[in-house]
């Protein structure tokens, strides 16, 4: 026994670091839809492609729109035959207005005289362009996560999503929008959305049973090929999702400088919270099915002891009871374990 190494439990606090991975994915809250307010046909359509940038006001389609010639007339017959009547003629233009007309748009009717079925529709919004369905929340599945590689005891995974799973298309970069020239659209149907990409949401899952050390608000590095983004936990869902008994979390990213893309795989440190307790190495743990055990050095012999164990963080285990500092624990139990001595029959009598 004189050449088995032992330790002494160390009883410390350690800031758990736990590495995950995750995707990159829209902020639904920056979305807008693009929709038709008036029944007719989209005669020129200037947006064609997914993900083609567009800025606010810039032209998207011309619809065909004979239902629009009710308001038009109205407003010109005010202007032509009682122009005095202030009233009238504002809740006239509020009412093009209403229809989704712009300002502009009503200046130019004043001006000619005349009424117009073509109108144009322009983006609310300067982003990009998505079809009418969930955005994409996944990556192929060949594609690495950006920075440094990470893994560790305190698990994670890539995630397809949070919420109802999407896939990304795996076809050209720039794949047509559903909507085409021709087409007849309802008054109210939504034709493809814009969607803003300096905000984005990081979605990660991480083992269930290291949830409880996860809160929101804690601080998150997530690694790109530009260094190192710092954000923070802004949501904690508060189910465990069945199958992979993970917890999804969120952090939001900021993307001003255009460094995170939509379906890029990225991974991640979170810091957790402060754990104090006493450690020991993982080697010195044995695990029977039923319970834990350690060996400990006591005068001249070895005797197995029970104990209850917690997390395992970087090859260290955290032990609730069973040991102190005190107690002189061999650091290689497996060898003792695997071995035909008497130890074996002061470990059947623990069980």
């Amino acid at each position: 026994m004189e050449h088995l190494k032992t330790i002494h439990p160390e009883r410390k606090e350690v800031q758990l670091i736990i590495p995950v991975n995750g995707v990159v994915t829209y902020d639904p809250s920056q979305f807008e839809n693009v929709s038709s307010r008036y029944m007719g046909r989209i005669e020129k359509l200037f947006v064609k492609y997914k993900n083609q940038s567009v800025t606010k006001g810039e032209k998207l389609f011309d619809i065909y729109c004979p239902d629009m010639m009710t308001g038009q007339s109205d407003l010109l017959y005010l202007l032509k035959n009682d122009p005095e009547n202030k009233d009238l003629i504002h809740q006239a233009r509020q009412k093009l207005i209403l229809l989704g007309l712009t300002e502009h748009q009503i200046e130019m009717i004043e001006k000619s005289g005349q009424p117009n079925y073509m109108l144009g529709i322009y983006s609310p919004i300067s982003g990009f362009t998505i079809d009418n369905e969930n955005p994409t929340a996944s990556q192929a599945k060949d594609q690495k996560p950006s920075g440094t590689s990470a893994t560790s005891s305190m698990g994670g995974s890539a995630i397809p999503g949070m919420g109802t799973s999407t896939s990304i298309a795996t076809g050209p970069m720039m794949n047509e929008l559903q909507v085409r020239e021709g087409m007849y659209v309802r008054q109210g149907q939504t034709l493809f959305r814009i969607v803003k990409g300096d905000r984005l949401w990081g979605i990660f899952k991480i083992n269930a049973d290291k949830s409880t050390f996860i809160s929101v608000g804690q601080s998150v590095d997530i690694n790109t090929d530009a260094g190192v983004y710092k954000g923070k936990i802004d949501f904690v869902e508060p189910v465990i999702r069945s199958g992979d008994k993970t917890i999804t979390l969120r952090v939001l990213i900021d993307n001003y400088s255009g460094h995170f893309k939509v379906g890029q795989l990225v991974n991640a440190s979170i810091y957790g919270n402060k754990v104090r307790g006493i450690w020991i190495p993982r080697s010195a743990v044995i695990d029977l099915g039923n319970k834990n055990i350690v060996f400990l050095k006591t005068n001249d012999s070895i005797q197995p002891r029970p104990v209850l164990t917690g997390i395992t963080y970087e090859n260290n285990v955290l032990v609730y009871y069973g040991i102190d500092e005190k107690d002189e624990v061999v650091e290689e139990a497996q060898y003792l374990y695997d071995s035909d001595t008497f130890i074996k029959a002061g470990i059947k009598n623990l069980k």
